[in-house]
């Protein structure tokens, strides 16, 4: 296993390589440092959307689970929301001060709504999509009071958009993904002795609220901090690391870091590609990251035998 994790490790850092080449070369001087932080951008909020799907999707053990089923990005979307709509759009820092709040607040909701660490990984994702659920409908009504110049800048947002990334917010995003990668790898064995569900771990000698507490907070300030500062970039928590586990398999000790590399690389490619198909007005890479992911989904959960899923 040791040499298929490090084989993987040099091909996605070859090929990231090739891509800041490729973006850089010829760039006019003027420019360079916008597109470098760009590409570092992309590379680590895709890395931290892909490391914090697949702590989630063990901790559920399921590969529908990300932290958009808890309804974070929602409430990412809603703090967004609120921060455009009522006045402080204009301020430096509110867009993303208010993205986070509205995530972390609703983290600590679906905690509360879903007994946290009482009754087990189903009530909490049940009470994910209800939450999600709600959030969508207040989303709904907020953008209905929005006058045309606050639902543009509102819905480029939601696009999922990189080139106006704050450095120091790429900064954050980075030091938190390092963070998470380290609580990773301490929680390994308690994540894999969790694939025989929360009774099976606990007799093990795992403590399964305290593990399933951290390694959510964690999931979800990583997933807050990069929806701040680009707004909502779906679908690369759900599909990277469920790919990884296909190829890698699912030993914790490995998968977090696969997952933070290949998500980097993922959202570099969609950000190359999406301004070779746009070079004037630039693809938001959010777009083509909902699209391609769910193409590669379904081709990942395609069974053999012409079967569907």
């Amino acid at each position: 296993m040791k040499r298929k994790f490090y084989f993987l490790l040099l091909t996605m850092a070859a090929l990231i390589a090739w891509l800041l080449v490729a973006t850089l070369k010829g760039t006019p001087p003027e420019l360079f440092e916008f597109r470098l932080t760009r590409l570092t951008a992309a590379f680590f909020v895709g890395g931290a959307l892909a490391l914090a799907g697949s702590l989630t999707q063990s901790i559920f053990r399921n590969a529908l689970a990300t932290p958009d089923t808890l309804g974070v990005s929602g409430g990412a979307a809603l703090g967004a929301v609120v921060a455009i709509l009522y006045g402080a759009g204009h301020l430096e820092w509110s867009l993303p001060f208010g993205a986070f709040a509205g995530a972390m607040l609703t983290f600590l909701l679906v905690s509360v709504i879903g007994k946290f660490g009482k009754d087990g990984a189903l009530e909490l994702l049940l009470a994910g999509v209800i939450a999600g659920t709600s959030i969508s409908g207040i989303l709904l009504y907020l953008v209905s009071q929005a006058n045309v110049e606050e639902l543009a800048g509102f819905s480029w947002w939601m696009l999922g958009d990189l080139s106006c990334v704050d450095p120091d917010g790429v900064v954050a995003v980075a030091a938190v993904a390092f963070a998470t990668l380290v609580v990773a790898r301490i929680f390994a064995n308690d994540l894999n002795a969790m694939v025989f569900g929360d009774e099976g771990a606990a007799l093990l000698g795992v403590a399964v609220p305290r593990v399933r507490f951290w390694l959510l907070a964690a999931s979800t300030l990583l997933v807050a901090l990069s929806v701040s500062i680009c707004g909502i970039i779906g679908f690369i928590g759900l599909v990277v690391p469920h790919i990884m586990r296909k190829i890698s398999g699912s030993n914790m000790r490995y998968l977090p870091s696969l997952s933070f590399v290949c998500g980097g690389l993922f959202l570099m490619g969609c950000d190359r590609l999406g301004r070779w198909l746009e070079p004037v007005r630039q693809l938001p890479p959010g777009v083509l990251t909902s699209i391609l992911g769910g193409v590669v989904f379904l081709a990942v959960l395609y069974r053999k035998g012409g079967r569907s899923i």
